[in-house]
């Protein structure tokens, strides 16, 4: 029998940020840490990215908020950049927010521009200008 938080995966392949709580919860409780949950998430959307996009892109944007889920997306722009693709990533929080600032410091060290900028302004500019 599966629960009504497995049956809206299947359905419609997303959660409700209320049902994303729950699950980072649950996991915490069995041991999962976030962080392990950020690493997991972000090499699956790189790696579903790469294979994507190998054959049509010279190159990523990566927007980012400052959550969770920024999070993830900071973790996939550190594998692609380490992967080789070039990257640019928007990271839509003050730069003062000590984890994220942590964490894209590996995508910087690999060559790849990160952009702090609460307004998403520029990462606007460099969409519209790809």
């Amino acid at each position: 029998m599966t629960t009504q938080l497995e049956d809206r995966i299947t359905q419609f392949g997303s959660l409700t940020a209320a049902e994303s709580r729950a699950l980072d919860s649950a996991s915490e409780a069995v041991g999962i840490s976030v962080d392990t949950l950020m690493e997991t998430a972000g090499w699956q959307v790189a790696r579903c990215v790469h294979q994507a996009a190998r054959y049509h892109a010279a190159s990523i944007i990566v927007v980012a908020g400052s959550g969770n889920n920024g999070g993830d997306a900071v973790v996939a722009a550190r594998h692609l950049r380490a992967w080789g693709w070039s990257l640019d990533a928007f990271i839509l929080a003050d730069e003062s927010t000590g984890r994220l600032r942590a964490m894209t410091q590996p995508i910087i060290k690999q060559g790849g521009r990160v952009t702090f900028d609460e307004s998403g302004d520029s990462a606007v500019r460099a969409i519209r200008s790809s």
